[in-house]
Order: C-alpha cells, then sequence, then structure tokens
C-alpha cells in the first residue's frame, strides 16, 4: 500500500492533524510514534506546509472562528447561519471537516455550537461532509 495519502480514498485527517494557530499540518502521533502515512505525505509533498498555503488556511480558520461567533452571538439565527455555511461551501482547504467531525469539534466556541444549537450544528456537519 502506498504511504502517500490519497485523499480520494482515504481521509487526510485519519493521518495528519491541523494546528489552529499557524495553519500548519503534521502526522498525528500514534501510540509511541509518528503515523508513517501522515510523515510520507508530508516530506513528498512539501508544499502543503507552504508559508502561502499556511496562510490561507489561517484565513479560512479565522472565517470559520467569525463565522461561529456570529451564529452564537446571533442566538442560531438562520441569516447569521447562512453566512457560516457559505465558508463551509467556499472552503478550498478542506478545514470544515476538521471543526466538524475531528478535534476541531472540541474548541470551545464549536463545542458551544454543538450543544446550545444543535440543528445549525447538524447543519455544518452535513455540508462538511458534503465539501
Amino acid at each position: 500500500m502506498p504511504l502517500i495519502i490519497d485523499p480520494t480514498r482515504i481521509d487526510p485527517w485519519d493521518h495528519l492533524i491541523l494546528d489552529t494557530a499557524n495553519g500548519l499540518l503534521a502526522p498525528r502521533f500514534l501510540d509511541d510514534d509518528f503515523d508513517a502515512m501522515g510523515e510520507a505525505t508530508l516530506d513528498v509533498l512539501t508544499c502543503i506546509n507552504f508559508e502561502s498555503v499556511t496562510e490561507g488556511r489561517k484565513r479560512v480558520i479565522r472565517r470559520y472562528y467569525e463565522g461561529v461567533e456570529r451564529v452564537l452571538e446571533g442566538g442560531g439565527s438562520p441569516g447569521r447561519f447562512a453566512a457560516l455555511a457559505r465558508e463551509v461551501r467556499e472552503d478550498e482547504y478542506g478545514v470544515s471537516a476538521w471543526f466538524a467531525l475531528r478535534e476541531g469539534a472540541t474548541e470551545e466556541r464549536f463545542r458551544v455550537l454543538k450543544e446550545n444549537f444543535p440543528h445549525c450544528w447538524r447543519t455544518f456537519v452535513r455540508l462538511a461532509l458534503q465539501s
């Protein structure tokens, strides 16, 4: 089996983690070593962590944070959620799945969205799965 992640067959988040503070991707740490597929992918596809790409990821992450904050401040109103939904549809970096299905879902603002506005959360997850 090849060690490079084929995102059409394998969920990259199974092998990579996202540092939301700086937009970098890193291999997951499993048991006592780094994930081999994650390491190999990052070794070969070094452009994944080029500054321009990480800056793009950081912009998308910031827009998600702002969108979720607007939804929370607006009491889950459809108008406020529509802006967040647009961010998911326009996410060219695939970050939405990180927040919907992975460790990003445990970040406080996303956890609060899930707990206080379950309908918004379910829609967010559904949109992330479609992206």
